[in-house]
Order: C-alpha cells, then structure tokens, then sequence
C-alpha cells in the first residue's frame, strides 16, 4: 500500500491483509493518528514511514502489528524512543532510525526481538549507548542484506552521532555480530572511531578492521558503563 500527500491518516481507508504499507515522504505529524490506523493492518511485515515531520513515538504504535519485520523511520524529527516500543514484535529483523533527533536510547529496546539483524541509528545526537542495549540478541538469526556478495551478518551502525562512550564489554553476546560503525563520533577515541568488520573485504576501504580489534580496544578504551 502506497500513500502520498497525507498529513494524517485518520481518513485513510485501511486493508486487512496488507503485508507491506509505504508512507515515506509525506507530512505525517501525529503518531496518534498512524497508531489507530496500523491497527487495523495485523499483518504487516514492512512499514515505510522514512521523509516525514513525526516529532514522538508513542509506546504502543506497533502493538497491533505482531509479525512487523522491517521498520524504515529515517529522516523524521523523533527526539525520544520509548522503552516497549517493540515489546510486541518478536519477528522484527531490521530498524532504520537514522536521521532524527534522538540523544539517548532506552536499556531495554530490543529486549523481544530475539530476531533483531540490523539497526542504523545513524544522524543524531546520541552520547552513550547502553550497555545492555544487545544483551537480549544473543541468538540472532542471519540474513542477506547485500546484493554484492551473498554473505549473511549482522549490522550495528551509530556513524555521525556525538558519542562520548562505548562500554567495554558492549558486543560479547553478539556472536554473529559482523560490522559495527561508529564513523563520525569525534568524542570518542580515536581507534574506536571506525567502522569494523569480520569477513568482508570491501569493509576495509573504509580504514576499518575486524570485530575482534575492537574489542580488544574496547577493552582498553572503553568505559566500564557498571553505573548505568
């Protein structure tokens, strides 16, 4: 399902069975309006709400959609994430949030989604990430998210925030985990600074290197984060 020109969807009509709805780059403002309208839509997979004006999300606006996989919400103006925002959706693989205003994220994000593959929380103001923020995403399944090469990993990209921390022990329950970026995070030292990658050549072009060197440096930079 495709939609343009919308300022709301409270006038939209709504198909049950629709597995994919695309409302990218339209004027949406209001998560209370999209919350009442996703919930007549129980089998979406894939929601595309990426070029909008949302400012706030609110804790249950994916509640009604148990088998969401894919969530595209680039480019908006969201300054918060709540805590059980996908406390209901166990299928979900993959999370764009890059381009907004977040300044922090919440310990127990992704503590449902066992599935979780890829985040991007690229392009906003985040000083610190959780310690725990992964902990839940041990047994991560693998899936191909490249057209290059047909190779399987997991993604964690954090470029172009304002980064002051990493704890040390941030990745160590993440065994599939195959690239993290955290490119453009001037605060942070600059051995960390750098996008890292395991098994993949062409993530060495851009100065990276593999998991496992950062967190051997992780565990002389980074923060032991036991306050948090």
């Amino acid at each position: 399902m495709l939609f343009q020109r919308l300022t709301n969807t409270n006038k939209v009509s709504s198909w049950k069975e629709a597995e994919y709805l695309d409302l990218s780059n339209n004027s949406l403002f209001s998560s209370l309006y999209l919350r009442a309208f996703l919930q007549q839509m129980p089998n979406l997979k894939r929601i595309d709400l990426d070029g909008n004006y949302l400012t706030e999300v609110v804790e249950d606006l994916f509640a009604s959609n148990p088998v969401l996989e894919f969530l595209n919400f680039l480019n908006n103006r969201v300054t918060a994430v709540p805590e059980m925002l996908f406390s209901n959706n166990p299928e979900l693989e993959v999370v764009w949030f890059s381009g907004n205003k977040l300044t922090a994220l919440p310990q127990n994000l992704f503590q449902e989604n066992r599935n979780l593959l890829f985040v991007d929380f690229s392009r906003n103001f985040i000083k610190k990430m959780p310690r725990y923020l992964f902990r839940s995403n041990f047994f991560l399944d693998e899936v191909s998210l490249t057209e290059l090469q047909e190779l399987i990993f997991l993604k964690v990209h954090f470029e172009a925030n304002t980064m002051e921390r990493v704890c040390r022990d941030q990745f160590r329950t993440n065994p599939n985990l195959r690239i993290v970026s955290l490119v453009g995070n001037g605060e942070l030292p600059e051995l960390i600074e750098r996008a890292y990658c395991s098994g993949f050549k062409f993530c060495y072009s851009y100065g990276g290197g593999p998991i496992s060197v950062l967190l051997a440096l992780l565990n002389v930079y980074g923060d032991s984060c036991y306050q948090l």
